[in-house]
């Protein structure tokens, strides 16, 4: 499922399909758990990766979802997702023996270049298991993140359309649109 908060979103989905779009999380990172704990809305995530979400979820728990993303959804067949690249992405917590692989992975994502590329695609699919949110301009305690059996949809880095986009790039709105713009023209996924 695809979760969002209008029916005119709804109806662009189904007439242009699922565009990527700049969501700011917090990750990993060390200073992000800093800013994170500070819970203040000017302790924002470092960074936005570019990619569209679905949860696996059945609709029996789906009620929570509905409530933090949108009461507008769209449900579509899990080998449509496996055909388009959606993949689940991969929790993990401080005690996990996945938490310093993962630590250095975000580490190797940082350096720039063509190096970093395949581990900054890699990172885009990691996520805490629980711990703070960024939702709305706010920081969100306690979120069990786990619980919402995500699944992404993060297209290859392309020249000028970076993975992941600095506060500062992603605080600059005319920046994001222009983006944005880029990855509906080259990366929607579409639907039938």
């Amino acid at each position: 499922f695809h979760i969002t908060t209008s029916m005119e979103k709804l109806k662009g989905i189904l007439k242009n399909g699922f565009s990527p779009r700049y969501c700011p999380e917090y990750t990993l990172d060390p200073s992000d758990r800093k800013a994170a704990s500070k819970g203040h809305h000017r302790h924002h995530p470092k960074r936005a990766v570019h990619m569209v979400c679905f949860c696996d979820l059945p609709l029996s728990l789906i009620r929570k979802h509905l409530v933090e993303y949108g009461h507008f959804g769209i449900g579509l067949r899990k080998s449509w997702g496996l055909e388009n690249g959606v993949a689940p992405v991969i929790y993990t917590h401080a005690k996990a023996q996945t938490r310093s692989p993962i630590l250095s992975l975000s580490a190797e994502a940082a350096k720039p270049g063509d190096r970093g590329s395949k581990w900054r695609l890699l990172a885009a699919y990691t996520k805490r298991f629980s711990g703070p949110s960024w939702r709305k301009g706010r920081v969100h305690r306690n979120v069990k993140f786990y619980d919402e059996r995500e699944w992404r949809y993060v297209p290859t880095a392309r020249k000028g359309v970076p993975t992941f986009l600095d506060w500062q790039d992603y605080s600059n709105t005319s920046k994001r649109k222009k983006l944005h713009g880029q990855l509906a023209k080259e990366n929607a996924l579409r639907i039938s």
